[in-house]
C-alpha cells in the first residue's frame, strides 16, 4: 500500500504504473458496492487491502499509511472537477461480482466510462469551477475518508450513492447558507425607514441577487434537490421581507416622532426669539397657527413612510400642549409685568395692610388687561387663574420682605 502511494505521489503524465492504477483508484472511491463475503473476505479491511490492491504489491496491514494515501490523491486531483464523474453504479448484483469472467464485459465497460476522466487528468485539462467555487479532488476525499471511518468502525457494507447525494446535499446547504448570508448583509445596507413602495423594490433587488448567487453555484445539482432548495430559499426570502417590513415600520415610527419633536421645538424657538420684537397678541397669533405649519411640516418630512397616521396623532397632542403651555407663558409673563409695574409705584415703605389692598389692586388691574387675550386664546381659564395666583403670590412675598427690611432700617 505505501508503494502503491509512493507511485501516486510521483505519477506524472507519462507513466505507466499511473495510468494501470488510476481507473481502480477512481473505481474504490465510486463505485465500492460489494459485500465482502461474497468474494471471500471476512471484513471490508482485507478486501479493500487485498482484493483491489493485491495487483500491485501485497504488504502486511501494519505498513499502510491511511494518511499518506489520502495526501497522495489530494494532490492527484487537486484540478478534477470530481463532480463530472456520474453518480454510483446501482447494479449491486455486478459490483458483487466484479471477479467474475462473465463480467468482464460489463468491467470494460465500466473502465471505458472512464476513460475520459483519465484524460482530464492526463491531459491537465482546464479547471472546473461551479460559479465562482473551485471544485477539486477534496470532494473525492471527503467520500473516501467517510469510507474509512465507517469501515474502521463497522466493518459494514456501504452504499456510495447515498453518500454521494449526501456530499451534493451539503454542497446545496453550503450554496444556500452563502445565499441567505448575501441577502441578509444586503439587506442590512438598505437604510431605513424608507416609504413602503422603496421597501419592496430594494428588498426584491436583494432577493434577486440571492437567487441568482444561488442558481450560478448549483449548476450541477438534480432538479429535484434544485427545486427543494430554492423553495427554502424563496421561504427565508419571504421572511426576510417581513422582518424588514416590520424593523421598517418600527424605524418609521422612530424617525416621525424624532422628526415632530425636531419640528415643534425649532418652531417655538423661533416664537420666544421674536419675542421681543412682537407683542402678546402677535405672539398668541402665531401661536395659534402652529398647528398647520408644524403639520405641513411634518408631513412633508414624513410622506410615504409607515404608520406616519399613527404618529401624527401623537405629534398633535405635543403640538397642542406645546401651544397651551406657550400661550399660558406668554399671558403669565404679561400679567407679571403688569403687577410688577404697579407693585414698583408704591413708596415703600408701608403699613402691611396697605400693602395688601395695593397688591389687590394691582393684580385686578393686571388681570383685566389681558383678560379679552386669556378668553380668547385660553379656553381652560381655571387652570391659567390658579397658575398665575400662584406666581402672583410670590411676587407679593418679594415685595413683602422688602417692604419689611425697608421698615425696620427706617425705624433703626
Amino acid at each position: 500500500m505505501s508503494n502503491y502511494s509512493n507511485l501516486i505521489s510521483s505519477a506524472s503524465q507519462g507513466d505507466m504504473n499511473f495510468k494501470e492504477c488510476a481507473p481502480n483508484l477512481l473505481w474504490v472511491l465510486r463505485d465500492v458496492l460489494l459485500d465482502p463475503k461474497d468474494s471471500g473476505f471476512e471484513n471490508w479491511k482485507d478486501f479493500f487491502y487485498k482484493q483491489v490492491f493485491v495487483k500491485r504489491r501485497e504488504r502486511s496491514q501494519s505498513d499502510i499509511s491511511f494518511n499518506a494515501v489520502i495526501h497522495a490523491i489530494q494532490n492527484l486531483f487537486s484540478n478534477f472537477d470530481v463532480k463530472a464523474i456520474s453518480p454510483p453504479s446501482t447494479e449491486s448484483a455486478v459490483c458483487k461480482n466484479l471477479h467474475k469472467p462473465e463480467n468482464a464485459i460489463k468491467i470494460n465497460k465500466f473502465l471505458k466510462e472512464i476513460h475520459d476522466v483519465r484524460k482530464v487528468v492526463y491531459n491537465a485539462a482546464k479547471i472546473k469551477r461551479v460559479g465562482s467555487t473551485l471544485v477539486s479532488g477534496k470532494d473525492l476525499l471527503s467520500l473516501l475518508e467517510t469510507y474509512v471511518s465507517e469501515l474502521d468502525k463497522t466493518g459494514d457494507k456501504l452504499s456510495l450513492k447515498t453518500c454521494w447525494v449526501a456530499t451534493i446535499t451539503l454542497h446545496l446547504q453550503e450554496i444556500l447558507q452563502s445565499s441567505c448570508q448575501s441577502l441578509q448583509e444586503n439587506i442590512s445596507k438598505i437604510p431605513i425607514p424608507l416609504k413602503e413602495t422603496e421597501i419592496k423594490e430594494r428588498h426584491s433587488e436583494a432577493s434577486e441577487n440571492a437567487k441568482h448567487y444561488f442558481r450560478d453555484n448549483v449548476q450541477l445539482a438534480d432538479k429535484e434537490n434544485l427545486n427543494s432548495f430554492l423553495q427554502i430559499l424563496e421561504e427565508k426570502i419571504s421572511a426576510s421581507l417581513v422582518s424588514l417590513k416590520q424593523r421598517n415600520v418600527d424605524a418609521s415610527k422612530r424617525f416621525c416622532r424624532a422628526k415632530g419633536d425636531e419640528i415643534i421645538s425649532k418652531h417655538f424657538e423661533q416664537i420666544s426669539q421674536n419675542a421681543l420684537s412682537l407683542n402678546a397678541t402677535d405672539q398668541l397669533l402665531l401661536c395659534d397657527n402652529s398647528m398647520d405649519i408644524i403639520l405641513r411640516e411634518y408631513s412633508q418630512a414624513t410622506e410615504g413612510l409607515p404608520n406616519t397616521l399613527e404618529i401624527r396623532a401623537e405629534v398633535e397632542v405635543k403640538i397642542n400642549n406645546k401651544i397651551q403651555s406657550t400661550k399660558m407663558f406668554i399671558l403669565e409673563h404679561k400679567v407679571c409685568e403688569s403687577y410688577n409695574i404697579h407693585m414698583e409705584g408704591i413708596n415703600l415703605p408701608v403699613e402691611e395692610d396697605v400693602l395688601v389692598a395695593a397688591s389687590s389692586e394691582a393684580t385686578r388691574k393686571s388681570l383685566a388687561c389681558c383678560c379679552d387675550k386669556v378668553n380668547k386664546f385660553l379656553p381652560h381659564y381655571d387652570s391659567f387663574h390658579v397658575s398665575i395666583n400662584e406666581k402672583i403670590d410670590k411676587l407679593f412675598f418679594k415685595f413683602k420682605e422688602t417692604n419689611h427690611k425697608m421698615s425696620v432700617s427706617m425705624s433703626v
